[in-house]
This record gives structure tokens, sequence and C-alpha cells, in this order.
């Protein structure tokens, strides 16, 4: 019997024993914690995820958003299969130069907004996302877009940026091998030597 009640007071000590992996929030800085149990956040980087689309989604109905791309488009023909011809909207990319349908184009930040994970991030991500005029704006496509994120998250050039979504997908299509033999380099024996490989050639214009 004595063995049986010191099990049983062993097993409530482990149920109330904290978890080691619990993490302490850092609330420095922050006016009120709006998130956790009973809202629609469980934590403070959803909360600031939440609040970057909110603010995200304010800019896509900027006007000044919606007069530069009108400003900066122009009229191009589209051919159909069936012989057709419609004219369509286009627009030209202010990085690459390429002209393609204005659904394949951004307005983007020339300044990047920036960060939103707390409190004191909020002022200068708006300020820098919807403070702005056009001279801080410029059109470019998708994928130019992408590596401008890209670069601005990394803290790299878009030239490196640029270089290294390039070998990453190469990497991610399984052609690093051939491409670096097309350009008679022998392949290294491991992916991240490979996509070195990649990102040096790229950098040094080859």
């Amino acid at each position: 019997m004595a063995k049986a009640v010191r099990k049983k007071v062993t097993r409530e000590k482990a149920i109330k024993k904290p978890l080691l992996t619990e993490v302490i929030e850092d609330l420095t800085g922050e006016p009120k914690k709006v998130w956790g149990e009973g809202t629609p956040w469980r934590t403070k980087s959803e909360f600031y995820v939440w609040l970057r689309g909110l603010l995200r989604r304010g800019w896509s109905k900027h006007p000044l958003r919606i007069s530069k791309i009108t400003a900066n488009r122009f009229k191009a023909e589209k051919h159909f299969k069936n012989g057709r011809i419609m004219q369509v909207w286009h627009c030209k990319c202010e990085m690459c130069g390429i002209t393609g349908p204005q659904k394949e184009f951004e307005v983007d930040h020339i300044t990047a907004a920036g960060s939103l994970r707390g409190y004191d991030d909020i002022l200068g991500f708006i300020t820098r996302l919807l403070y702005i005029d056009d001279k801080d704006l410029r059109i470019v496509c998708k994928k130019c877009n992408s590596i401008l994120a890209y670069s601005d998250k990394q803290g790299v050039t878009f030239e490196e940026a640029k270089a290294i979504k390039e070998a990453i997908s190469l990497v991610g299509s399984k052609q690093d091998r051939k491409w670096l033999e097309e350009r008679n380099v022998e392949p290294e024996s491991t992916i991240a030597k490979r996509r070195e490989q990649i990102i040096k050639i790229l950098m040094t214009g080859g």
C-alpha cells in the first residue's frame, strides 16, 4: 500500500512540474499583451504577422499605387490561336527591362517598408509603407519583386540575391550538375558546394 501512495504522489509532482520548453515572451516596449488565450492570436509573432498583412492590404488600395500603374502601362497586342487579336495592358520592369501583361507586375517601394515584429516597429513601418510619393515607387516584374524581397530579408545586394535564388532553383530542380557541366565546370560532390559554385559563376558574369 505504501508503494502505491508513493507512486501517486510522484505522479502528481510530475504533473505540476513546469514545462522546460515553455517560451518566455519578450514584452519589452509593448503597451499591452493583446494575444494569447481568448484572442485570435496564439503568440506575439502571429499578432504582428496579422497586423503586417492588414497594413499591406491597405497599401494595395493606396491611390498612389494605383496611379503608378495606370501612368506607366501601355497597350500591346495579344494574339490568340484562332487568329483573334486583342489589345491588353502591359508594363515594363524598371529593374530588368522585361515587358509583359500588367498582372505580372507589382508596384515596389524603393525603400522597403522593413520588418514589423513589435510595437516599436509600427511607426517606421507605416511611414515607409504609406507616407510616400511617386518617386518612392517603381514598377517591377514579379520575379524581380521576389528577388528584392529576398535581398531585403537577407541583407544582401540585388545581384547577390538574384544569383542565390537562381542557384537554389537549379539545385531544387536537379539541374545544377548539368548547368555546371555546360560551362565546363566540374561539379562539386555536395549540393551546398555546387550551389556556391553556381553563385560564384553568376556573380562574375558567367
